[in-house]
Parts: C-alpha cells; structure tokens; sequence
C-alpha cells in the first residue's frame, strides 16, 4: 500500500498509472482514507491519505501482509460502566488555573492571535480542553517491509516525465 497526503495524491491526477476510487474499472475499498489505486505492472497498490506532519513530507510504501498488528486496549470508567476505546476528558480553562497559565504561558500560535495576554485570558475562559486518549500498541512484523520516500521535488520529477 501507499500512505500519503492528500495534497500529494492530488497531484498525481496527472499520471497515466494512478487511478482514482471512482474509476469505474476499479473495485473501491470501503476505507474513508482510500483514494484509489497506483498500477505498477500487473499490481494495482492501494493509495490512502493520512493527515500527519511525518506524511505530508514523504510517502510511505508499505507491505501489508508484513505490516505487524495492532491491539487496541479499553479504558475503564470512573463510574463502572462498560469500557471504552477511548478515554475522553473535559476541562474548563475558566475553573483550572494551571491549565490556563499554562496555556497562556506557552501560546500556540492560534491563541497569539486574539491579541494581548488579557485578550487571550478572556478568550480561554470561555473555552474548555479536550483530550482524548486512545491506548494501543503496535507490534511489527517480524520480516517487517516498508520504505519511506521524501517528497521533496518527487511529483515535479514525476510530472516532468511523463
């Protein structure tokens, strides 16, 4: 398979081999990050679009039947109730000062937006955090197979080849 961002895929349109999920002489994958298909030879290589800074900046070309496994393990509820996937908490900035401080004390770009630090204190106490936690763990392959391609310059080179 192939993993890369969707600005990448996109500019692939251009190439006689790749093939978009709604070709109608290709099966589509019932995956929401497949986007069809690159023909190399007689192999058709499923393509998927993950959004991730490591992804926009390669492509991946993975194996998958040496992929590995992943297990994803349940959380337990404060109240006793059946476990979950994820783990989901909510706090507000307006009752948690140490998370207000220190959200103000180390602003994302987003919050240096709204202005002064009393603008940014104003904006935040109308706002709540939201983490979620997903636990699992990954476990590769033992004849595990994947490469990493940076992109840079890559889709010109293409292009300018065809």
């Amino acid at each position: 398979m192939i993993i890369a961002s969707w600005k990448i895929i996109d500019d692939w349109r251009a190439l006689e081999e790749y093939k978009h999920k709604f070709d109608p002489d290709f099966r589509s994958v019932n995956l929401k990050s497949f986007h069809g298909y690159y023909l190399y030879k007689q192999f058709k290589i499923p393509v998927l679009s993950i959004n991730s800074e490591v992804i926009d900046k390669n492509i991946l070309i993975l194996n998958k039947s040496r992929l590995g496994t992943l297990r994803q393990y349940l959380y337990e509820n404060d109240d006793s109730q059946k476990p979950e996937m994820f783990k989901i908490e909510i706090k507000s900035f307006s009752e948690n000062a140490e998370l207000l401080n220190n959200c103000l004390d180390n602003p994302p770009d987003w919050l240096l937006e709204k202005g002064t630090r009393q603008q940014q204190r104003e904006y935040l106490e109308q706002r709540v955090a939201i983490t979620i936690t997903e636990n699992f763990e990954f476990r590769k392959h033992p004849d595990f197979q994947g490469y990493i391609i940076p992109v840079e310059n890559l889709v010109d080179d293409l292009i300018d080849n065809v």
